[in-house]
């Protein structure tokens, strides 16, 4: 949606959908699809991670869009941030000079 990567995985139906904000000029929603088990999915970690807010009137995170970019780049990576610090693919932590946020 924003751009890939050559390193990225082709993901055909990622478990998220990122629109407009209907109340918030200049923000994107991204809307995470919940998989039945009653806790967070990793897209709704990594959401939180790039500074995304949970929205209850739009049902998903608001977030500005270089923050759903990189949420989106990090996603297709394979990071995971469930335990409050990025993770590759491997779960193994990243250092702190990798960090995305940046």
């Amino acid at each position: 949606m924003f751009g890939s990567n050559e390193d990225s995985q082709l993901d055909l139906f990622p478990p998220y959908k990122i629109s407009e904000a209907r109340y918030a000029v200049g923000r994107l929603i991204v809307r995470t699809l919940k998989d039945g088990s009653g806790m967070k999915t990793r897209a709704a970690w990594l959401c939180e991670y790039f500074g995304g807010r949970y929205v209850n009137r739009e049902e998903g995170y608001s977030m500005s869009q270089v923050g759903a970019a990189k949420m989106e780049a990090a996603y297709a990576k394979g990071y995971d941030a469930t335990f409050w610090e990025l993770r590759d693919a491997n779960r193994n932590p990243l250092p702190t000079s990798h960090d995305p946020r940046r």
